[in-house]
C-alpha cells in the first residue's frame, strides 16, 4: 500500500497459489491498482518489484495474473515491466 498525505494513492493483493498444471507454487497478483492522479511517477513498478522480492523470498519462480483485452495502458504498463500474456478464454457460470 502506498500512502500520500494519508490517503490510500495504490496497492495490490496477491498470493501464493499452488499450480496443478506445472506442479509448483507461484504468486498471483489479484489487483493492482493506482488512483489515477498517481500514475506514471514510477508507483507501479515499485508495486511490482516489492511483489517480485515476495515471489522471491517464498521460492516463487512465477507471477501470474491477467487484466482485460481492452485495458490497454495497463497491457502497456506489464509489456515494459517483460511480462509476458497467454490467451485464455475466461468463463462465468451464474448461480
Amino acid at each position: 500500500m502506498i500512502e500520500e498525505s494519508k490517503e490510500i494513492i495504490g496497492y495490490t493483493t496477491f498470493m501464493k497459489q499452488f499450480s496443478t498444471w506445472d506442479a509448483n507454487f507461484y504468486i498471483y497478483l489479484d489487483c493492482l491498482f493506482i488512483k489515477e492522479k498517481a500514475r506514471g511517477k514510477g508507483l507501479g513498478m515499485f508495486i511490482m518489484e516489492r511483489v517480485k522480492e515476495y515471489a522471491k523470498s517464498k521460492n516463487c519462480k512465477i507471477i501470474q495474473w491477467q487484466t482485460p483485452d481492452f485495458n490497454q495502458k495497463t497491457i502497456n504498463f506489464y509489456q515494459k515491466l517483460g511480462a509476458v500474456s497467454k490467451s485464455k478464454e475466461r468463463f462465468f457460470w451464474n448461480v
